[in-house]
């Protein structure tokens, strides 16, 4: 892994010494953005009380089954490691499910659902596909060792 330094320098003027903190970051960033706005629909509209339920338990799951998503890929991706990388692949179909089901059959779809949901439904359409394609690299790359 691949990680940028930055030096941070503090000069002392009394004994003209200098003193570094150097500060690590990873290469790569996880964005993870919260894909639904069904709690302020709830407040705003009137929302029947099985369908709130049913809304409210969706992002639930979702936000456990993304979490577990992303530590697997995030895992997989440090470690070479296939099997992490298969359950990540595995997790994202739900995924892509729930985005569907954001996008147009929640109780309440507003525009900001609509769009967000768009957009995170292209970009874990993508991590699955960098990621199958990451496993194909780790199995070929196993074969020749």
């Amino acid at each position: 892994m691949r990680c940028s330094h930055l030096k941070v320098g503090k000069q002392n003027t009394s004994t003209h010494t200098q003193t570094h903190h150097y500060i690590h970051s990873d290469a790569n960033t996880q964005i993870h953005t919260f894909p639904n706005f069904a709690p302020f629909a709830a407040a705003r509209y009137y929302y029947p009380g099985s369908f709130l339920g049913w809304d409210l338990l969706t992002i639930f799951l979702y936000v456990i089954v993304e979490s577990t998503r992303l530590l697997l890929a995030s895992k997989g991706n440090k470690t070479s490691q296939t099997p992490p990388l298969i359950g990540s692949l595995i997790l994202g179909l739900p995924i892509v499910v729930l985005h569907a089901y954001y996008i147009s059959l929640q109780t309440y779809v507003l525009r900001v659902d609509v769009v967000i949901n768009a957009v995170a439904f292209f970009l874990v359409g993508t991590e699955m596909l960098v990621s199958l394609f990451v496993i194909i690299s780790f199995v070929l790359a196993a074969r020749r060792f």
